[in-house]
């Protein structure tokens, strides 16, 4: 969620200035992101990409509640699995 408050301060201003992305780019992955939020926020467990999902998210300002309870569920069955797949290899 701290990556999400990030993206939440964040401006569409300094994305086209600092990482120089055309206004254009950012618009069509807007339009992308926003309409599957959700399943962006279950996968912001993924290593490498999580963060930039969560970012992403706060940056649109998508729905804070679906997209905390998305996160914990998508960590949560990361922890699952990881526990399942210990229990197999002891």
């Amino acid at each position: 969620m701290s990556s999400y408050a990030i993206g939440y301060l964040g401006k569409w201003e300094w994305i086209e200035k600092y990482l120089r992305i055309k206004r254009e780019t950012i618009e069509k992955w807007h339009n992308r992101l926003y309409r599957r939020g959700a399943i962006f926020a279950l996968l912001c467990w993924v290593p490498g990409v999580g963060d930039i999902f969560a970012v992403g998210l706060g940056l649109l300002r998508a729905n804070i509640l679906i997209t905390a309870i998305a996160m914990l569920i998508g960590k949560f069955l990361r922890y699952v699995v990881w526990g399942w797949l210990t229990g197999l290899v002891f």
